[in-house]
């Protein structure tokens, strides 16, 4: 008994002597040699050094540019601030290799919930660089700045403008309750991208990205979310979709996804998933499109196995496994839609080569509740709305929409039951160029119900079209035009009177920045910082 005393006493002091950050305490990067000046992989030792074991508030304090080769691990109860103009550059290190990212919690390699982490005023130059391997990739987690298994998570002041064609900016999955916040991403990925979880709040955001700014995919590719299941409780506000020159996919994407249970003989392709011994799998191979005939069951425990047919398959998930997943209770308020785009919210199914998100009868997945309010279209869309999977709710409240449309479609796959879809419009100003806008389009003849009321045209004798839907109701009110509209141009407030008027501009806490007397025509007002301003009454964002 003596010697366990004794034994257990020396690992006792042993643990105490090791530096660490305690909850409460503050220290500065520079104190374990993170400078300027060092090299990228001396930074990166002298960084993972400093965040060792968590547990406190670590500050960068020496503006600059520091160089990172490897993957920094950030642990529970960690809080990072870096000072301004200070910048995180991606490099390769002496062997040639890319960091796998350049943050993720130690957590997301178990599958065990970190928490309380913040990063506050991160940069990131990423060089146009794609996801290394200094470490070994998690399959499907492919943000440069990662979160896996994370609760309470806040990510503040954050850019990156150089993102690469095959890694995201900033990633969260498996998660409860985050905040992301004063984000500017641009580049060619998706900006943020968000797998299953529960409670967040994406606000003040300006994405400029060839891909998708903001994904809310609950379903994804096999090599693009690690774990598959629902997103919800969440809200998107003060956003802006900046315009470009060329594009593709959407503003936001809102992935759905069912699957069944494994079945010899069954045909499977890329990333498909099956629930098998209670765990999902999913099929890794080529994105090809070709289907394949499963002859042995999947039952290994984690990483891929090909079991002699040529399939191969993914252990992804052993907790919380459902047969379907989607998106729910989500509410966009407060966004600009500069870029032109083929569409901007796509309730979406994928269909093709890389993924078929919905198998072939498998419980159907009904993505619901979901509210537009305050969303500005700027450029020129093809569909404001595109809906393909089920979904019960549609609310639209205050917006302004030019030429587009609510489309809804289905997919032909057996099995997927598509039940009524209620959309209700409120306050809708339409203010294309077109004599008339044909809102709905629904070649499908799906069950469409609609509501409509206090909308108008920016136009006298503008037709808005209700064909192929059930109106429910309509109550429509066409109010004059406003004396005074008010628009952006870059950083400035462009104010236009159609007669002299009085022109109140406050700030978002209510601050008056200009009160007086403008004349009929076009004012180009001050250069003010991003926010959200009232003119007149009238919410403008910058």
């Amino acid at each position: 008994m003596k010697n366990n005393f004794t034994a257990l006493l020396c690992l006792a002091i042993c643990f105490l002597s090791i530096p660490r950050l305690y909850a409460g305490t503050s220290k500065d990067a520079a104190d374990f040699g993170f400078l300027p000046e060092n090299d990228a992989e001396t930074n990166a030792i002298a960084l993972q050094s400093a965040l060792e074991g968590g547990g406190g508030n670590l500050k960068v304090s020496i503006p600059g540019t520091y160089r990172l080769t490897n993957t920094i691990f950030i642990d529970s109860n960690t809080s990072i601030e870096f000072a301004e103009g200070t910048v995180i550059e991606k490099c390769r290190n002496s062997r040639g290799e890319l960091p796998a990212y350049v943050f993720i919690n130690r957590g997301a390699y178990t599958r065990t919930y970190d928490e309380n982490i913040s990063l506050t005023g991160l940069t990131i130059k990423m060089n146009g660089m794609d996801q290394g391997s200094d470490i070994e990739p998690i399959l499907g987690l492919m943000g440069s700045v990662s979160f896996f298994y994370v609760k309470n998570l806040t990510v503040k002041d954050f850019t990156t403008t150089d993102v690469g064609y095959n890694a995201f900016a900033l990633q969260v999955c498996t998660f409860e309750n985050i905040l992301l916040e004063d984000i500017h991403i641009e580049g060619m990925k998706d900006g943020i991208h968000l797998g299953r979880g529960k409670g967040f709040t994406i606000r003040n955001c300006r994405m400029r990205t060839f891909d998708d700014p903001i994904a809310l995919n609950a379903h994804d590719y096999i090599i693009s979310n690690p774990e598959i299941g629902w997103l919800e409780d969440g809200t998107v506000e003060g956003c802006t979709d900046m315009n470009d020159t060329s594009t593709t996919g959407f503003f936001c994407r809102i992935l759905a996804g069912g699957w069944t249970d494994w079945q010899q003989g069954m045909e499977v392709q890329n990333s498909d998933a099956v629930v098998s011994n209670g765990r999902i799998y999913r099929v890794s191979g080529k994105p090809d499109g070709k289907k394949h005939i499963s002859t042995y069951r999947p039952v290994h425990e984690s990483g891929s196995k090909d079991y002699g047919d040529g399939i191969v398959w993914a252990m992804t998930q052993d907790r919380d496994v459902a047969y379907s997943c989607g998106v729910r209770n989500v509410t966009f308020k407060d966004i600009e839609l500069e870029k032109d785009r083929s569409i901007a919210f796509s309730i979406y199914f994928d269909t093709n080569e890389y993924s078929r998100s919905y198998y072939p009868h498998a419980e159907t997945p009904v993505q619901r509740n979901f509210t537009l309010e305050n969303v500005h279209q700027r450029g020129r869309l093809d569909a404001f709305v595109y809906c393909i999977t089920p979904v019960d709710t549609i609310r639209i409240r205050n917006c302004s929409i030019a030429d587009g449309r609510l489309m809804f479609r289905r997919i032909s796959a057996p099995g997927c039951n598509y039940g009524p879809v209620y959309v209700e419009l409120d306050n809708v100003l339409f203010c294309g160029k077109k004599d008339s806008l044909m809102l709905f389009e629904n070649d499908y003849d799906m069950d469409i119900r609609v509501s409509m009321k206090n909308c108008r045209t920016e136009r006298p004798g503008m037709k808005i079209c209700l064909d192929n839907v059930n109106v429910l109701s309509v109550t429509e009110t066409r109010e004059e035009q406003p004396v005074t509209t008010c628009r952006t141009e870059g950083r400035h407030i462009v104010v236009e009177c159609r007669e002299t008027d009085r022109v109140t501009i406050h700030d978002s806490a209510g601050k008056v920045l200009f009160n007086g007397t403008l004349h009929p025509g076009e004012h180009r007002m001050g250069e003010y910082p991003c926010g959200i301003y009232i003119v007149n009454g009238s919410k403008v964002i910058i």
